[in-house]
């Protein structure tokens, strides 16, 4: 049977329960409001808890916050023991950073492939997700370069993929049954009828 990788270790799909997806946990931390983010965080998962919810999907991914302040990972880990909601977290780029235009699509799907079977930042906790966002369309060259190697990466490990928008993604090998889009910038791209 499937696993999901979560921050509290893999879980069955069947015990996700209601999920709601791209969701922002204390994802731009703040070390002098830590106190005031981290039972933030707590206080509104409870009450999500109390309407049903049971796992979230947490972004952005690791590779922003890492611009941001490192050290999440434990942080996410908290909330959720202490709110007993779950989270699935991401690798990927939610923002273009200057060094994708040095790296290889390879060298890209790499980090992601490690980050989904070894871990992210360092840590135990795999990520569940591949998340990959885009600005323009059509995509620049550096975004073109991160939708290839996402889907390289899922190609490889058969994690979902989540996107604003799926250009690139069929050519590069994406399994299209494993993608979650949102925040459609160009509704065209989903009604764009499927090739197998």
């Amino acid at each position: 049977m499937a696993v999901i990788q979560t921050v509290l270790g893999p879980v069955s799909p069947n015990d996700l329960g209601v999920t709601m997806m791209h969701e922002h946990v204390v994802a731009h931390f703040n070390e002098r409001l830590k106190a005031l983010e981290f039972d933030y965080a707590i206080r509104e998962l409870k009450k999500a808890r109390m309407w049903g919810c049971r796992t979230i999907e947490v972004g952005p991914p690791r590779m922003f916050l890492q611009a941001n302040g490192r050290g999440n990972i434990p942080v996410l880990q908290e909330v959720a023991r202490r709110a007993g909601v779950d989270m699935l977290c991401c690798t990927g780029y939610y923002q273009i950073h200057p060094e994708i235009k040095d790296k290889g699509t390879e060298a890209i799907a790499d980090e992601m492939v490690t980050e989904i079977i070894d871990g992210i930042d360092g840590t135990t906790v795999r990520a569940g997700l591949i998340k990959v966002s885009a600005n323009h369309v059509p995509l620049e060259p550096s975004e073109e370069k991160i939708f290839t190697a996402a889907a390289k990466a899922q190609s490889q490990t058969g994690v979902p993929i989540c996107c604003h928008s799926i250009p690139m993604l069929e050519e590069a090998g994406l399994d299209r049954k494993t993608i979650d889009v949102f925040l459609i910038e160009n509704p065209r791209e989903i009604l764009t009828p499927f090739k197998p």
